[in-house]
């Protein structure tokens, strides 16, 4: 496609360049192409993504929090429906990381046990 701009100064050149495939396009090599371009985008330019996205965070932190809110109180039946089927799908997966996890967290587990017995001890004495 041919681009030409003689309003705007130092554009007044033509020159050559490729059109974006159009978006609506059922073609699916659009929209492999689309997709490869957007990839090579985000490889290329990761830093400047993350620097980005860290700004718009921290300026909005308020507002993703609530958006963040809003839609696990939205979503609450199909995120616990996934869960329910993931560890009915993973039982070994899932003991076998909370024994990774007992096994590395050994002392401190102890210690809540202990705190916990102390604290209903208080509770009955208390009674």
């Amino acid at each position: 496609m041919l681009v030409t701009a003689p309003d705007r100064p130092g554009l007044g050149q033509t020159k050559e360049r490729t059109a974006m495939p159009d978006p609506s396009s059922p073609d699916p090599a659009d929209q492999d192409e689309r997709t490869a371009k957007r990839a090579a985008y985000r490889a290329a330019n990761a830093d400047k993504i993350k620097a980005q996205r860290a700004v718009y965070g921290a300026a909005n932190a308020e507002k993703i929090k609530a958006q963040n809110a809003a839609y696990r109180a939205a979503n609450i039946e199909e995120r616990n429906a996934q869960a329910r089927a993931y560890r009915a799908a993973n039982p070994e997966k899932i003991k076998a990381r909370n024994a990774a996890y007992r096994a590395a967290n050994r002392e401190k587990l102890k210690a809540g046990a202990v705190a916990y017995r102390a604290a209903r001890k208080l509770r009955q004495q208390g009674e």
